[in-house]
């Protein structure tokens, strides 16, 4: 399992953040800025898929370094794997 440090951070600091949050406002149809960040975490993901494998959809063994990014809205949590860049990013939890 990958091991990382906890570090706390802002959308507007980080480009993954950022790209999370996006994700996630997109998804509830709501704005950026009501999403909070709860936790922010580096990782070495173990794969190109950012640790969350997806049905007949093929990873590559690479380590991609990158975030575990917790945001909560209306005290639900919601955690997505991202690159360093932001330009991958997966919802890790089950959607309900």
């Amino acid at each position: 399992m990958p091991a990382g440090v906890s570090a706390t951070a802002t959308g507007a600091v980080n480009p993954a953040v950022a790209a999370a949050r996006r994700m996630l406002a997109q998804e509830l149809q709501i704005a950026p800025g009501a999403i909070r960040v709860v936790q922010v975490e580096k990782m070495q993901w173990p794969d190109g898929c950012l640790g969350v494998p997806a049905p007949d959809t093929p990873c590559n063994d690479i380590i991609v370094p990158g975030y575990r990014v917790i945001l909560a809205v209306d005290g639900r949590h919601y955690t997505y794997h991202t690159d360093l860049t932001g330009r991958q990013v997966v919802r890790a939890d089950p959607r309900p």
